[in-house]
């Protein structure tokens, strides 16, 4: 089924329900003012995917809350329910402008091999704002799901991993900015832990935690593994990481770190330390830079003069395209468009 250039709103709870169907396809889409009744439910969603349907794509649509006169508020934007292993997967969520709710994208169940998004999902180049908890969430299920060029503002969490249980994960080249402290809670750019064991790749991604005081990295409960950062450019107004509890391959090099705080930088296993040299005294960030300026534009882009410049590590396969002598740290290349 493929639906095209529909407007539907004022919906009690969620605006657009599928029960257990395959194959559903969504197409310039404007779904405006979901959970009117103003439940406290992810499932009072724009889209709302219940009984592990597979194949769902949602592309080049407009989804805003707007209920209760606010955008943020409860229920997701779009909402995956899976139901099992065998069930869900497949799907195609890409540039969509998503604005409120509680996560723009996400699922449940979250802490089950099989849950969420499941498997061999592709987010890729959707606008997400004004979340009350995440702009992206891709817990559970993780097995080759890719969030790709994505930009996140304006929310609780930028993109949510906690946990990921299977993977490989691959996060690359998101923007995620402004993050704020809805509900009370502590805002970050990423949140993992809940005992994740499976594989996270964290590839040239970009963080501006502005006047807000807000995490890169942040661990929110116990348990995480088996994650890689490399390339990324995390400017933050707390710890630019924060793990509390970590076990196994954990790693991270070639990013820019910054913040804001004079007293917190990185603390990793529980351990603090402060500047960069001391964190790369313990065996991290080898090829890591510090500088008090990423010399970027309000998009997050490298300007003429950027210390980010030319100095990202190759990857194979995501960053070959590169001009100058090496990469660039963070979400853009030099010269290249937003």
């Amino acid at each position: 089924v493929t639906m095209q250039d529909i407007g539907v709103r004022r919906a009690a709870e969620a605006t657009v329900r599928l029960d257990g169907a395959d194959f559903a396809t969504f197409e310039r889409m404007t779904i405006q003012d979901w959970n009117c009744a103003n439940g406290e439910d992810q499932y009072r969603a724009g889209i709302a995917s219940w009984g592990g349907g597979r194949n769902l794509t949602v592309r080049q649509s407009t989804l805003e809350h707007r209920a209760g006169g606010s955008d943020v508020g409860f229920g997701n934007g779009i909402w995956i329910k899976n139901t099992g292993p065998s069930a869900g997967g497949g799907h195609v969520i890409e540039d969509n402008l998503i604005t409120g709710g509680f996560d723009g994208i996400g699922g449940e169940p979250e802490d089950v091999s099989w849950g969420g998004m499941n498997r061999d999902t592709v987010i890729r180049r959707n606008t997400i704002t004004d979340c009350n908890d995440d702009g992206i969430q891709a817990e559970g299920g993780t097995q080759n799901v890719t969030i790709a060029n994505n930009t996140v503002r304006r929310c609780l969490i930028g993109i949510a991993i906690a946990p990921a249980l299977t993977g490989p994960l691959t996060i690359v080249r998101n923007v995620v900015s402004e993050p704020q402290p809805w509900r009370g809670e502590g805002p970050a750019m990423f949140k993992v832990g809940d005992g994740s064991v499976g594989e996270v790749r964290i590839y040239h991604n970009s963080f501006f935690a502005g006047s807000q005081a807000a995490d890169g990295l942040k661990q929110t409960n116990t348990g995480v593994q088996n994650l890689h950062l490399l390339n990324n450019a995390i400017f933050a107004s707390r710890y630019v990481i924060e793990t509390m509890s970590h076990t196994g391959s954990m790693t991270a090099d070639y990013d820019a770190l910054q913040t804001s705080d004079g007293d917190r930088f990185v603390k990793w296993n529980d351990s603090r330390y402060h500047p960069l040299s001391a964190f790369q005294g313990a065996g991290e960030e080898a090829h890591g830079i510090g500088p008090s300026n990423f010399g970027w534009d309000g998009a997050l882009r490298p300007l003429v003069g950027s210390p980010l410049i030319d100095k990202a590590a190759r990857i194979p396969g995501v960053n070959d395209g590169f001009t100058g002598a090496a990469p660039d740290i963070g979400a853009f290349e030099f010269g290249s468009p937003a």
